[in-house]
């Protein structure tokens, strides 16, 4: 399970477990804070601190396309639907106030067929251009943003090795150096129809800008 922390592997595994057990339907569910842990801690750090890192909750299913699964929650007899992307991934967290009333959510998914996970990533727009020092800030505000989740076992938790761009196939890579010397970059083949690139944050720092000719569909951290 790829998750914020390793340190975390513990909370997420709790997380499922309840989810499956909370729910009496036949579809996994569970208290607020039991499928979104750390939650109120990640949103008491200041944003400035944080602002390049998207803490990301996921329901995911075992037999369903991520772009399939639904997860709602039920206040006051309003039933409100969490913003979730094809992944099945949470777009927006819920507001503080929603998450100390801790509602049940619920979700669409089998519970056998269930998956919960956290995992930070970097909270960036997928365009062609990347600022390498954009890239930078947010690893470094991700460890950050560990350590304190971590609390006194911060020294137990992983740091961020770089990034994991995920690309429509064909798609052309190039880096520009901070000395203006552009060098394309070979990608792999993923599948069919996506193929992806990584940089190792060492590597990083001779360098200016990434481009890509389309957007990357989606980037991730290394650890």
């Amino acid at each position: 399970m790829r998750i914020f922390f390793r340190l975390m592997a513990s909370l997420a595994l709790l997380a499922t477990t309840l989810t499956s057990a909370a729910s009496a339907a036949d579809t996994a569910g569970g208290k607020m804070k039991s499928v979104m842990p750390q939650m109120e801690k990640f949103l008491s750090i200041p944003e400035a601190d944080r602002s390049l890192v998207w803490m990301v909750y996921r329901v995911k299913s075992r037999s369903q396309d991520g772009s399939d699964v639904k997860a709602w929650y039920t206040m006051n007899g309003e039933t409100k639907y969490l913003n979730l992307n094809k992944y099945g991934e949470l777009v927006d967290l819920p507001d503080l106030q929603t998450y100390r009333a801790n509602p049940i959510v619920e979700t669409n998914v089998p519970k056998k067929d269930a998956v919960l996970s956290l995992r930070a990533r970097p909270k960036i727009d997928m365009s062609t251009t990347f600022q390498v020092s954009t890239l930078q800030t947010s690893m470094e505000q991700a460890d950050k943003v560990g350590r304190r989740l971590a609390g006194m076992f911060g020294f137990m938790r992983p740091s961020v090795k770089g990034y994991y761009f995920e690309l429509p196939k064909d798609t052309e890579v190039k880096i520009i150096g901070k000395d203006g010397s552009v060098t394309p970059v070979e990608t792999t083949v993923l599948n069919p129809l996506f193929s992806y690139v990584e940089f190792d944050k060492k590597d990083l720092s001779s360098l200016e800008t990434i481009r890509f000719s389309q957007p990357p569909e989606f980037a991730k951290y290394k650890f």
